[in-house]
Formats: structure tokens, sequence, C-alpha cells
């Protein structure tokens, strides 16, 4: 099977790494990254691929580096305004400091939970780099979701889901069944995950989640409730 040296994945504006509301897939922020890990050939391929394979792109003409262009391959327009490209690669000096910050904040809430009959990721295996993106839990069978996430909100905690079941969803519906995706689907809650979460912010969280698996409205589901958050 064919392998790349390169993946690259488009990032949220709640991701590690987002400049912007839309996401980031701005190639000269990735070539830069390249060339800071010493990769200049592949920074060097995918500067030319993300502006229409062109040697030359307009900022190197407009700045004397070149007067005209050739095109050698068949590029793409992967790239975004030069203030969200400079707010990115300022942003990745920070990346390595607040991953490491996430990856506490990670560590605090599973001593937390561990009590609480929560189901949690497993942690990152020996030798991998978690990014700590999202911190989801599953909560008991016998808790109504909805509720959990309401009492959550009364304490100015925010919560989402990830992810609903895709099957479920209008474009991908087919009538399949598949009870453990399902059911994690109908359990799992996201619980405030960033790297500026204090200690005080977290612990509000952590007292309402427990709290809430507490409260008797919580613990008694609606039957067949299934909320797609």
């Amino acid at each position: 099977m064919p392998t790349s040296p390169l993946s690259v994945v488009i990032q949220h504006l709640r991701a590690d790494l987002a400049p912007d509301a839309g996401g980031m897939t701005d190639g000269e922020l990735l070539a830069h990254f390249l060339s800071s890990r010493d990769d200049d050939a592949l920074a060097a391929k995918v500067r030319l691929l993300r502006s229409h394979g062109m040697t030359a792109p307009t900022w190197d003409r407009h700045r004397g580096h070149a007067s005209a262009y050739d095109v050698v391959v068949r590029g793409f327009n992967y790239r975004i305004d030069e203030a969200r490209a400079a707010l990115a690669s300022s942003r990745l000096r920070r990346l390595d400091k607040e991953n490491a910050m996430r990856e506490q904040l990670d560590a605090r809430y599973r001593r937390a939970f561990e009590s609480l009959g929560l189901t949690v990721a497993l942690p990152p295996a020996d030798g991998l780099v978690a990014a700590h993106h999202l911190f989801a839990v599953v909560l008991p069978k016998a808790t109504d979701r909805d509720a959990f996430r309401r009492y959550l909100s009364t304490q100015g905690v925010q919560t989402s889901v990830h992810y609903p079941a895709l099957h479920r969803t209008t474009l991908y519906a087919t009538g399949t069944r598949l009870p453990v995706t399902e059911d994690y689907a109908d359990r799992c809650v996201s619980l405030p995950m960033f790297a500026q979460l204090s200690d005080a912010q977290q612990d509000l969280v952590i007292s309402s989640v427990r709290e809430a698996l507490e409260d008797e409205s919580v613990r008694s589901p609606r039957a067949g409730a299934a909320s797609q958050g």
C-alpha cells in the first residue's frame, strides 16, 4: 500500500491550532512548519502545490524575487490571508506548551472521575503524544444526558456531544443498526478542554459533574431518550 510522508488535517476553530473561525489549510504555514523540522525539500513541494503549481507566487513577484513564473504541476488554492497566517505562525510557537497544559488537564480529569462510574478514553499509548483536543466521558446507563447537560449549564459549565452517530444523520441514514456506536453516541458528553482552563474552572466542572450524577432527576432517564446534542 502506498504511503505518504505527510498528512494534512483541517483545523476546526476549537482545535489546538486554529487561527480563524473556518479552520486552517494554509500551505505556507505548513511549509514553515516543515522547514522548522529540517525538511526543506518537502516544504518546497508544499509551497509549490499550495498556489496552483506556480514556481513564483504573486507575493514573490511583488517583492521582486521573480518577474515571471511557470506552472509545473497541477496545484491547488490552499492559502488563508496573511493576517491569519501570521497569527497561526505565532501560535505554532506556543503549541507544544499548550498541548502540555492540555495533557495536565486531561490527567486531572481522569483522577477526579475514577470513582464516579464514568467511562473515559484510554490514555495515550507509550511513545505517542496526544493533542487532547477533547475530553469526552460516557455517562452511566441510568443517566438522562439532556438533564445532565442542563444541570451543568445552570452551573455555568458548557458541554457538547462528540459525536452523534453518523449513520443516524439524514445524509448517511440507511436503516443500519450499530448498537455499540449508538450506545456511545447516546451517552457521550464533552467537557470543557482548552489550554487556559484554570484549576478553579476545572474544579467547578468536576464538582458540577459529581453533583449532577447525584441528582435524582439526572439519574432517572426518560424512556427512549437519545438526544443528538
